[in-house]
């Protein structure tokens, strides 16, 4: 079990890394932290590690606080972003030298290597040196030592993110079970939504050292928290900018043919950011298809200035559009959060 408390790190220049950053994972559970380049994933991680010294807040694992124990002291299985591998070693050594650290007896340990080479795709590569091996070997052998041994807590750093996107997802659908068996609690971090959706039973979604919302991958999707969030993790939607007016009646936008009243209270910024879906529609605005792609759903239409248009069916090369009622969202301009509304 892991639980941060109010977790912040600010580096000698000022920077913050992470910001009050508190969430609690179960025993056994999966759980994915999700966010771009510069989200503060890996600072996380190496701040739960012990890795980075953090500036305040609390760090609890199986109950116990070892917000300042040693990093040995910590019971941490961790697979770094670059696997953390010795290059000049051989794979051999690199599944060895762990366990002989801790103490484990020699037969046992060469039994476990071995176990795992089998296990993560690396038999007849335990004399080859980790330099020599093509990336997607590195990241096996990086997992590999997941297998070793069992810790209360085991998390791992967007280790396939050393791939090309055609190899990473290939790779990561073959080990993908082997990650999933793992029966510790399980902090992964990734830039992918694919892989976290896969592995996390909950999301962790990060930016600038920020947690913008917790929940299950259907939440994300489905109800997300920001804008950010919003367009992470759904990509055949589409992004505006909408002014809006204050008057005696409350506040106001029409967007897309829909007269709108914003709920949230003490709004006072002039615009707000809409999320939507566009759909074939007789009284819409006039929309010309100039390209598209298939994204496995359906096709994406994508004009000129970036518009997108969702459809099951190829329809007419010039067709009318308008913002998909069901599910339009509306996002404060300010801080990016969402708003509450009613389409009157």
């Amino acid at each position: 079990m892991l639980v941060t408390e109010d977790l912040s790190l600010e580096y000698l220049y000022g920077a913050k890394a992470l910001c009050d950053v508190s969430f609690e994972i179960a025993s056994g559970e999966h759980v994915a932290v999700l966010g771009g380049a510069e989200a503060g994933k890996t600072s996380l991680l190496k701040a739960i590690a012990g890795l980075y010294p953090v500036s305040s807040g609390k760090i609890f694992i199986d109950g116990k606080d070892v917000t300042e124990a040693k990093i040995k002291d910590r019971d941490i299985l961790f697979v770094y972003d670059d696997g953390g591998l010795f290059n000049r070693r051989t794979v051999r050594y690199n599944l060895v030298y762990p366990q002989k650290v801790r103490k484990v007896p020699k037969e046992e340990r060469e039994k476990l290597a071995l176990d795992a080479s089998d296990e993560f795709g690396l038999r007849g590569f335990e004399e080859e040196y980790v330099f020599r091996l093509y990336e997607t070997e590195k990241v096996r052998l990086a997992l590999a030592r997941t297998a070793l041994r069992k810790a209360p807590l085991v998390m791992i750093d967007d280790v396939f993110g050393m791939l090309p996107s055609a190899q990473r997802g290939k790779l990561f659908h073959e080990l993908f079970p082997r990650v999933a068996e793992i029966s510790s609690s399980l902090l992964f971090a990734t830039t992918s939504v694919t892989e976290a959706f896969s592995v996390g039973k909950r999301v962790i979604f990060m930016r600038y050292g920020n947690i913008e919302q917790i929940g299950t991958p259907e939440e994300l999707i489905d109800d997300p928290a920001t804008v950010n969030v919003d367009a992470y993790v759904n990509a055949n939607r589409n992004f505006s900018e909408a002014p809006i007016t204050h008057n005696d009646d409350g506040t106001r936008l029409n967007f897309g043919g829909y007269d709108i009243e914003i709920l949230s209270r003490n709004y006072v910024a002039d615009g707000v950011i809409a999320s939507y879906v566009l759909e074939a529609s007789d009284d819409g605005e006039p929309f010309e298809a100039i390209s598209r792609m298939f994204d496995g759903n359906g096709f994406v239409y994508v004009n000129a200035v970036g518009t997108k248009l969702f459809a099951g069916e190829t329809p007419p090369h010039g067709i009318k559009v308008r913002p998909r009622k069901s599910d339009l969202r509306i996002f404060s301009l300010t801080d990016e959060k969402r708003l509450t509304f009613r389409i009157l």
